[in-house]
């Protein structure tokens, strides 16, 4: 990969993790009456909106410091798997799924900031399976 497609994918998935982040937002002002009623998970789900507005911006300014090596393949495989996301993150309607999934987008996001390749598509599988 480029510099250029490398800043091109850090932009695209910090712009993926800040959409996550809005929708955990509007799933908390739609539902905050009954999520009062469990507060250790609306604990444990806002602060994983805040990792994961925090990762998205992480994802903004490592633009040019992103790329290990065959790191096209693992950004091919994240660029592929957050498409399909994008639909199914407006069907999550229960807390405890927003939970699961934002721990795996987090572990997915720690395994891209690490460089970690394994741990980016053992990521994605744990997320595919979030929405099943």
């Amino acid at each position: 990969m480029s510099s250029l497609d490398d800043a091109q994918f850090a932009n695209s998935i910090g712009s993926f993790y800040q959409q996550i982040g809005q929708q955990m937002g509007n799933y908390l002002q739609s539902n905050i009456g009954t999520l009062s009623q469990t507060p250790g998970q609306l604990t444990i789900f806002c602060d994983d909106q805040s990792r994961i507005i925090s990762y998205a911006n992480t994802f903004y300014s490592l633009s040019d410091q992103i790329a290990f090596d065959n790191s096209d393949v693992y950004f091919a495989a994240v660029t592929a798997a957050t498409a399909g996301m994008n639909a199914n993150i407006k069907t999550i309607d229960k807390i405890d799924k927003w939970i699961n999934f934002s721990a795996a987008i987090i572990t997915l996001a720690t395994a891209i900031v690490s460089k970690n390749g394994s741990n980016i598509l053992s990521s994605i599988e744990t997320i595919k399976g979030t929405f099943s």
